[in-house]
Order: structure tokens, then C-alpha cells, then sequence
């Protein structure tokens, strides 16, 4: 009977150490919840996020704590992971987050994380609800697993009619003049209805380029006929300007009541050379001025010509100028060496005659 009264006492121990074990000291106390800005209300378990549109973003923001009692010896849970994504809305797949939150400790008891985990909603969806379950996951010191988490309920509620630009856009955003380029356009249907005669317009008026086309979008996700989508060869004439050029691309459905609209500029850079008139400068005329020489005259001594005075006798003696004692020096000079010349030359015939005799 003892062994009994023992064999329950420790069964009764072991069961509550197993639940103490099991226990986990790692919860999400509260939880925000926003859809394109908008708030909406839940527990902090989860709940419903309502009226979320193709191409919303969905906000959560979880606030994560350490529930450990204070009189613990260990507190630590380190390596906390928050995940979760949003079942099969991702046309067939499940919808990642925007970015996993990092990984985070929290040493002691009371100790707080907030996390802020973020999902866009694809474009083309169906009209239906999805899951998403956030799982808050941690380990203490001894290797056990600390968890957390919270389900929500994502619930598609689609416009009626609803039509989106998805793209419009150049190939090459700069060309030149007579060059071409081309212009992509993708329309989706992301409200819930079919939509016929949908009208499509490109046009830039300066230049004078304009494309229409109807054509008709069904409703639903993204491997239904929900799209439309066409290149458009855009040349820019040799003549234009060179300036940004905007595009507007317009949508019109429900017989014009619903319109979505957008501009595209195009920068045409033209080589200026071609397009500008080329003014000739003449070129200045240079007239070489005619050399002035100026010519040093050397002095040239110049025999005076003698000038003959007629002397009247006078009863004192004769006084000579300056100019006929310089003419007489000179014409004395001129005389000696003729006489000089002559006295040589008979000489030398006297000593030829000589020599021969």
C-alpha cells in the first residue's frame, strides 16, 4: 500500500514538472493591424482583416514579451523567429512577407520586442478568404521551445469595376530625332466583374503620334484572362525640337463612365547641326600695311667744285676762305700723285733701256 501511496506521489510530480516544461514563458500580448493605412481591429490570437483590396498592403505590428516569473533562475529565450504567410492567394501560392523580421533575444522577464511584419496583396486575387498564421518561436537556455501565435482571416473584397495601368513604359526613355523606341502598356482587371469595349488611347499631340485599341478583360486571378498587354513603336519625326515629349495613356470602360490615366515623358535630344540653320561668318579681311623703309644715308664726301674768285689787287694782303684753302689742299694732293705716277714710269723705261744696251 505504501509503494502505491509513493508511486502516485511521484507521478503526480513528474506530471506537473511535465506541464512546467511544456509551459512556454514567450507571448504575443498585443497586436495592431493595418490595411493601406487604415486600422483595423483584432485580438491579440488574430482574428479578421476586412475589407483588403487587390494591390493592399497589410500592416501587423506584434508586441513580444518575456513571461517568465521573476523568481526563475533562467529567464533567457534567445533566437526568436517570427514567421507566417498568407495561404495560396499568390495565384496558386503562398504570399511571403515583404521582408522576414530579424532574429532577437529577450534576457529577463518583463523584456519586450515589437515587430512589424508586412504583406502586398497581388493585384489579381480572387474574390474569396485566405489564412495567415503567425508563429512566434524562441528557445530557453535548456533547448526548450518557446512559442507563440496568432490566425488571422484575410478576407478579398474586390470593386465592381476596377481597371489598372499595371505598366506604360519606354524601352529607351532618350532617343533622337528620327529615331524609335518602344512603348509597353499592360491593363489589369482587378475588380469583379468582366469588362467589354475597353477603350485604350496613347497619344503625344505635339509630335503627333496617336494609338487606339479596344479589347475586352475577364475577371479573376492571375491565370485567367485578366490582362492586356501590346507594344507600341514610337518614332520621333527628324524635325522635332528637342524636349521632353509627355504621353498620356488613357483607359475609358463602362461605356466612358470609368476612366485610369497616366503620362510618360519621352526626351528627344536632336544633334543641333541638322536642325539649326548654319550662319556663315565672314571672315575678317586683313590688309597688310605697305613696309615703310626707312634708309639711312651714308655720308658721301663730295669733291667741292672749285669756285673761281676774281681777285681785285689790293694794297694788303690776300685773305683766303675757309672753303678755297680745303679746294686747293685737295686738287694739290690730285697733282703730286700724277707728277709722282710720271717720275716712276721714267725711270722704269730709263733701266729697261739700260739693261738692254
Amino acid at each position: 500500500m505504501k509503494k502505491l501511496y509513493l508511486i502516485g506521489i511521484m507521478a503526480v510530480i513528474m506530471l506537473f514538472g511535465a506541464q512546467a516544461a511544456a509551459a512556454s514563458f514567450l507571448e504575443i500580448v498585443d497586436i495592431t493591424v493595418k490595411v493601406s493605412g487604415d486600422k483595423d481591429s483584432v485580438g491579440n490570437d488574430g482574428g479578421s482583416i476586412n475589407n483588403v483590396e487587390p494591390g493592399d498592403k497589410i500592416e501587423i505590428k506584434l508586441k513580444i514579451e518575456n513571461t517568465y516569473p521573476s523568481s526563475s533562475a533562467d529567464t533567457e529565450i534567445t533566437d526568436i523567429e517570427v514567421t507566417g504567410d498568407i495561404e495560396d492567394i499568390d495565384d496558386g501560392d503562398d504570399l511571403e512577407p515583404d521582408e522576414e523580421p530579424d532574429e532577437f533575444d529577450l534576457d529577463d522577464n518583463g523584456d519586450r520586442e515589437t515587430v512589424t511584419i508586412d504583406y502586398r496583396i497581388p493585384d489579381r486575387v480572387d474574390e474569396e478568404d485566405f489564412d495567415l498564421n503567425i508563429t512566434v518561436e524562441g528557445r530557453n537556455n535548456s533547448g526548450v521551445d518557446q512559442t507563440d501565435s496568432a490566425f488571422f482571416t484575410i478576407e478579398i473584397d474586390k470593386e465592381k469595376h476596377k481597371l489598372t495601368i499595371n505598366r506604360a513604359n519606354f524601352d529607351r526613355e532618350s532617343i533622337a530625332c528620327g529615331r524609335s523606341t518602344q512603348f509597353l502598356v499592360e491593363i489589369f482587371n482587378i475588380g469583379g466583374e468582366d469588362e467589354d469595349d475597353v477603350e485604350l488611347e496613347i497619344k503625344n499631340e505635339e509630335l503627333d503620334i496617336r494609338f487606339t485599341e479596344i479589347f475586352d478583360v475577364e475577371e479573376g486571378a492571375e491565370d485567367d484572362d485578366t490582362e492586356y498587354s501590346n507594344t507600341y513603336t514610337v518614332r520621333v519625326p527628324e524635325d522635332a525640337k528637342p524636349q521632353v515629349y509627355p504621353f498620356i495613356v488613357s483607359v475609358l470602360y463602362r461605356d466612358g463612365r470609368e476612366k485610369e490615366s497616366v503620362t510618360k515623358d519621352l526626351l528627344v535630344t536632336c544633334d543641333t547641326t541638322t536642325t539649326t540653320p548654319t550662319t556663315t561668318t565672314p571672315a575678317p579681311v586683313v590688309t597688310a600695311p605697305t613696309p615703310t623703309t626707312t634708309t639711312t644715308a651714308t655720308p658721301t664726301t663730295t669733291a667741292p667744285t672749285p669756285t673761281v674768285t676774281t681777285v681785285q689787287p689790293t694794297s694788303g694782303p690776300v685773305q683766303a676762305t675757309s672753303a678755297r684753302r680745303s679746294s686747293d689742299n685737295g686738287l694739290g694732293w690730285v697733282i703730286a700723285g700724277y707728277i709722282i705716277g710720271i717720275i716712276v714710269l721714267i725711270g722704269l723705261i730709263a733701266v729697261i733701256i739700260k739693261k738692254r744696251q
